[in-house]
């Protein structure tokens, strides 16, 4: 059984390393690829998660965070609501398109919404088919 004391001092530490530079990601170690089944491509291990800065409007701030995940390699971007259109924008703005692979949720009840919706997305994010 863990005492106080040694909880403490546990998340503590934990706290100190969370706060801590990491010096992988400024030697820009490119993330490591798996091949997507049934094809001859290959997507990095780890994804971008739905972010509220890709949902705020700060396209500055977005495009940062998009342009430092490239840069390490990374290419899946998990995408829902209207950050789907920005990114989407955001990467054809800066010609980006090709480096991302995006997942979008679909939300449309009946098959014209989901026409609809796909339209949209295919007109924010490029005119090629969505990723998925």
């Amino acid at each position: 059984m863990s005492s106080r004391r040694k909880f403490l001092q546990r998340t503590g530490a934990a706290a100190l390393f969370a706060l801590a530079p990491l010096p992988a990601w400024s030697a820009k170690q490119q993330i490591s690829a798996r091949l997507i089944p049934g094809t001859e491509e290959s997507l990095p291990i780890i994804g971008l998660g739905n972010s509220e800065v890709f949902r705020s409007g700060d396209t500055d701030a977005s495009s940062e965070v998009l342009n430092a995940f490239f840069e390490h390699g990374g290419a899946y971007v998990d995408l829902s609501g209207s950050s789907r259109l920005a990114v989407g924008e955001i990467l054809t703005d800066n010609g980006m398109q090709d480096r991302a692979f995006l997942g979008n949720y679909l939300v449309g009840q009946s098959p014209a919404e989901l026409r609809l919706e796909i339209r949209s997305l295919q007109d924010a994010q490029g005119e090629g088919p969505l990723d998925l």
